[in-house]
């Protein structure tokens, strides 16, 4: 989905590296843990900036995005095995409510899980208070950082993270200690080696 933003605001005249910097300020927020973005928001940030945009315009533009497939390739494989397992299943995001909800529903997937939450960060602290950690728990995830910290609170949750090249190099990822892979084809099968214990 990034990428195909990103093409959208460069044909506005947006440059690459402004795109980067104030996409990660409009994700991230001011202090960098709180995730709301929304197309409106970075582009009010970007206005914010001094730049000119037609901002009716750029925001159709940016929902045509959404009309597009952004499944990774083995995603409903994934998500299908996981459902035969008849455990529970929660989607934990991160970001705004409307914004996540729409990519959700564009990518049809509601329906493998038994439960939708979207926070603003802090997962880590939502599993705390919200999730009853009875048998094993599995947090997957491509964002490192959050993984690492679920990791440091919840030492007997196994945490797996999905490589995202445009978030983090091989060697932060080796450096983590936490299991990582390519494909949620490898995720699933690293899952199994756990109901074989």
């Amino acid at each position: 989905l990034g990428t195909h933003c990103k093409k959208v605001f460069l044909s506005f005249g947006i440059d690459s590296d402004l795109f980067e910097s104030s996409s990660h300020r409009a994700v991230h927020g001011i202090n960098g843990d709180y995730f709301d973005y929304s197309f409106e928001n970075h582009i009010d940030l970007l206005l914010q900036m001094g730049c000119v945009l037609p901002k009716e315009e750029l925001i159709e533009k940016l929902n045509e995005v959404f009309e597009e497939n952004h499944v990774i390739d083995d995603a409903v494989f994934f998500l299908e095995s996981l459902k035969k397992t008849n455990k529970k299943l929660i989607l934990l995001t991160a970001g705004n409510k409307n914004f996540q909800y729409k990519k959700i529903e564009n990518a049809q997937i509601q329906k493998y899980f038994d439960e939708i939450i979207v926070v603003h960060g802090e997962k880590e602290k939502f599993i705390e208070e919200n999730i009853q950690k009875e048998g094993k728990i599995f947090f997957i995830n491509d964002n490192l950082k959050e993984n690492i910290k679920v990791k440091e609170y919840h030492p007997d949750v196994v945490v797996v993270t999905k490589r995202n090249a445009r978030k983090n190099t091989e060697e932060e990822w080796k450096q983590s200690g936490i299991p990582h892979f390519e494909t949620l084809t490898e995720i699933l099968n690293h899952i199994h080696q756990y109901g074989q214990e």
